[in-house]
């Protein structure tokens, strides 16, 4: 008796809803599960993934993978003995986000070219979507933990997020007010 009395009781002081387990028996829940490690403690700092998804899809993966490889190898600015991060040279960051802004306007320019070839339409310079690929670039490179920001002695982690938020929201709203949208990935023949 005193187990069906548990079984139809609930406990209010919490929210978590019924498993499917649960559910499919048409039981309430009995205990409280303990935290996980995602809903303890304090949240990071950071950006939703789904903001930068979106912000992420004009960007061609080609220069995100060079970006990346980039910065894998690229030295870590070295700070000199006795003064500050911001004190360190960060030439080869600053020079490492200059070339992906280049290289993301050259690809979206090629990957134009060889769409304009498949497709044998007539070939217009894409400009709205090499200069939101170059900005959207721009910003998720910034926004990157080893940012060429920090030579700047009052940045914070926060900046980035904003920065992509922010330009995240920007492109979005531009892009609808045009009628763009982002280039779709290829798809190849028989899948």
């Amino acid at each position: 008796m005193v187990d069906a009395k548990l079984v139809r009781e609930t406990d209010t002081a919490t929210k978590r809803s019924p498993n499917a387990v649960e559910k499919a028996l048409g039981i309430k829940k009995l205990v409280d599960r303990p935290p996980t490690a995602a809903n303890a403690g304090p949240k990071p700092v950071g950006v939703p993934s789904n903001v930068v998804d979106q912000l992420v899809r004009w960007i061609p993966t080609e220069t995100l993978t060079v970006y990346v490889a980039y910065i894998a190898v690229a030295d870590r600015p070295e700070i000199p003995q006795g003064k500050k991060l911001w004190d360190a040279d960060f030439f080869w960051q600053w020079f490492g986000v200059s070339a992906g802004v280049a290289l993301t306007v050259a690809f979206v320019v090629l990957l134009t070219l060889g769409k304009v070839r498949q497709t044998h339409e007539p070939f217009r310079w894409p400009v709205f979507e090499m200069v939101v690929g170059a900005v959207a670039f721009t910003a998720w490179s910034l926004a990157l933990p080893d940012t060429p920001l920090l030579d700047f002695k009052d940045y914070k982690v926060e900046i980035g997020a904003l920065l992509v938020t922010i330009t995240t929201l920007f492109i979005a709203v531009l892009a609808y007010a045009l009628g763009k949208q982002p280039p779709s990935a290829p798809v190849a023949d028989g899948v």
